[in-house]
């Protein structure tokens, strides 16, 4: 299933709750878009305070990550 994911263009980030992922993974340009299932988002979280990050299940995050688009899980 990651290869699938990872094939799909996703990324995998290790499971957190704590720190900003953009201090842990890079962060995000204006211009991108972010969908998963962490347990905040608010303006510059993971990034570019105009940055969109939007949350979703784990499911519909995967999901998602297979269309390339946001989707229903």
């Amino acid at each position: 299933m990651i290869e699938v994911l990872h094939d799909a263009g996703a990324v995998i980030f290790p499971p957190s709750a704590g720190s900003n992922q953009a201090v842990n993974m890079g962060a995000m340009s204006e211009e991108e878009v972010m969908i998963s299932n962490q347990a905040r988002n608010f303006p510059g979280r993971n990034g570019h305070p105009r940055a969109r990050h939007y949350l979703g299940s784990a499911r519909t995050v995967a999901a998602s990550a297979l269309k390339g688009v946001i989707t229903r899980g």
